[in-house]
C-alpha cells in the first residue's frame, strides 16, 4: 500500500511540476514581429528570451531573426493575461481564442554576433515591470545540460499564422517537451557550441520557422523551501534539420560568453 501512495503522490508531483514549468517559461518569451526574409516590415516572425544580466534587462534572439530589422520597426507578443489555456496542436480553433494585441518595447539597443547566430536587445531600464513580461536571471555559472536531459522549447513557428484582416496576421505559440540528443554528425554542426533536439511537432507537419530565437529551459536542481519551477536556460535556438527532424541551440556557454 506504502509503495502505491508514493507512485500516486510521484505522479501527483510530476504532473504538477509539469503545469508549474508550463506557465514559467511563457513569462520569460516573447514573439518578435520582424521584416520578412525579402525585407518586406512585419512579415516575418521570431522568438527571443527575456534575461537579465548583470542589472542589464536583455532579450536574446537568433542574429537572422532581428539583424535586418530597425529596432523601431520591431513590435513583440507577450502572454496574455491569466492562465494559459492548451490544445493539441491541431485542434486550435482560431474563431473562439482570445486575441492579444501585438506591443512596443523600448529597445535601446541592439547588438549582433560576429561569430555565431545570436542577438541581444537591449531593453529601457526601466522596462522590467512590462506587464507579462518577467526577465530571468541569467548567471555567469550557466550551464548546458548534457544529453538525455528534458528540456522546454517555446517558439511561434509561422505554420499556425493566419490572416484576421488586411494586411493583419494571428500567430499562435507552442511549447514543447523534448530531450538533447546525443550529438551527431551533421552538416555545419559543433557539438562544442552547439545541441541538438527532437523537434516533436514534424510529425504533425508543423515547421518550426518562427522558433528561431527561442529559450531552451530545464530544471535546475532541487529547490529548498517552497517548490517552484526553478528554471534555468539551456541555450538559444538557432537552425533546424529538416531531413533529421532536430532543432538546434547554441549552447548557453557560448550565449554568455557573447554577452
Amino acid at each position: 500500500m506504502g509503495s502505491g501512495c508514493n507512485s500516486v503522490m510521484a505522479d501527483s508531483l510530476q504532473a504538477a511540476a509539469a503545469e508549474a514549468i508550463k506557465e514559467a517559461v511563457p513569462w520569460h518569451t516573447v514573439g518578435i514581429i520582424a521584416r520578412s526574409e525579402a525585407g518586406i516590415p512585419e512579415q516575418g516572425i521570431g522568438t527571443g528570451a527575456a534575461v537579465e544580466w548583470r542589472e542589464h534587462s536583455l532579450i536574446l534572439t537568433a542574429k537572422h531573426v532581428v539583424e535586418d530589422t530597425p529596432r523601431e520597426e520591431l513590435w513583440f507578443l507577450l502572454r496574455p493575461d491569466g492562465t494559459l489555456e492548451t490544445a493539441g496542436v491541431r485542434d486550435v480553433n482560431p474563431a473562439v481564442v482570445e486575441r492579444e494585441s501585438r506591443r512596443r518595447i523600448p529597445i535601446q539597443s541592439i547588438v549582433l554576433s560576429e561569430a555565431e547566430d545570436i542577438a541581444l536587445l537591449e531593453v529601457g531600464v526601466t522596462s522590467t515591470s512590462i506587464g507579462n513580461l518577467r526577465f530571468h536571471s541569467l548567471d555567469g555559472n550557466s550551464a548546458t545540460p548534457p544529453p538525455g536531459e528534458t528540456v522546454i522549447v517555446m517558439g511561434y513557428p509561422s505554420d499556425f499564422g493566419y490572416v484576421v484582416g488586411p494586411g493583419a496576421m494571428a500567430a499562435f505559440p507552442t511549447m514543447q517537451a523534448t530531450c538533447i540528443e546525443e550529438p551527431r554528425s551533421l552538416p555545419n554542426h559543433d557539438p562544442s557550441s552547439h545541441f541538438l533536439m527532437t523537434y516533436e511537432f514534424a510529425p504533425e507537419g508543423v515547421h518550426p520557422r518562427g522558433c528561431s530565437g527561442g529559450g531552451v529551459w530545464f530544471r535546475r536542481g532541487l529547490t529548498t523551501g517552497i517548490w517552484h519551477a526553478n528554471l534555468a536556460l539551456a541555450g538559444i535556438v538557432t537552425n533546424y534539420y529538416p531531413q533529421s527532424q532536430l532543432l538546434e541551440a547554441l549552447k548557453i556557454e557560448q550565449v554568455t560568453s557573447f554577452l
